[in-house]
């Protein structure tokens, strides 16, 4: 278990698992989740020889708790600082949800210069409906930005339920998360618009959505794939808003051939 000091002062949790000299690739998670949520990747890639960094966001898994800047913009300096912490040279990043929002943030911030290319899973790069953009989260615009908040606190995110092993692993790795106290962030993040930095990617980009994602609408990852490009789609099916977790094998096949074809 490490931590690295934030420029702001805040301790993040990470873990950097595999070979020293293996091709690093960066998991980032959703909002509330920790690091343990990327287990049966961080064993796949470890063993494909691939060297893995997770990390708990702040306020989440192991990670200081700090509620004086919840932005979109802090998330994506905290990532930035991990990889430079960690020395890496053009890692891959790899997001879902609120974690693929973040690595849209570091791009925005930093650009690509050090990067070799970006995964997100099952997060378009605008999250709410307007005249110009068809979806938005559960339909909303920003008006219902409030109420989609509050939806999503209730709402299942797979499309079944996981395997029992699963979900006992993953209660055991669970650590308290204030939704409310970081409802902050969604507030900051949900409405932030993408597409700009999609359009100026020059990196290899596998968009990943769920074939059932109770979150947005069929289309989104044909949405995205338009603003991209040099990008990829894949959906995974049977799947909800956390592949990774839901079909694992089918998540990691489709990124290692990715990895494969691009690296």
């Amino acid at each position: 278990m490490s931590y690295f000091l934030t420029s702001d002062q805040v301790k993040i949790n990470y873990q950097v698992s595999g070979k020293y000299a293996g091709q690093p690739l960066v998991f980032s998670t959703g909002f509330g989740a920790n690091q343990a949520n990327w287990q049966l990747q961080v064993d796949y890639f470890t063993a494909a020889g691939y060297r893995v960094i997770t990390y708990d966001h702040r306020n989440q898994g192991l990670s200081q708790v700090a509620l004086d800047d919840l932005t979109i913009k802090r998330q994506g300096q905290d990532l930035k600082e991990l990889i430079d912490h960690c020395h890496l040279i053009n890692p891959v990043l790899i997001g879902h949800s609120l974690g693929a929002s973040t690595i849209w943030s570091y791009l925005s911030q930093f650009g690509q210069a050090n990067l070799r290319a970006v995964v997100t899973e099952d997060l378009p790069p605008k999250c709410l409906r307007s005249s110009d953009w068809p979806i938005g989260l559960f339909g909303a615009n920003q008006g219902d930005l409030t109420a989609a908040i509050e939806k999503l606190r209730h709402q299942s995110l797979t499309y079944r339920p996981l395997p029992h092993d699963l979900q006992v692993f993953l209660a055991q790795k669970a650590r308290t998360f204030n939704w409310g106290a970081n409802v902050p962030l969604l507030m900051d993040s949900l409405p932030q618009d993408w597409r700009p930095v999609a359009q100026q990617e020059e990196l290899p980009h596998l968009v990943i959505t769920g074939q059932y994602s109770p979150l947005w609408p069929a289309d989104q990852g044909q949405l995205t794939l338009a603003l991209l490009a040099k990008g990829e789609l894949s959906v995974i099916s049977e799947t909800g808003h956390v592949p990774h977790l839901e079909n694992s094998v089918d998540f990691n096949t489709s990124l290692v051939n990715f990895l494969q074809k691009y690296l």
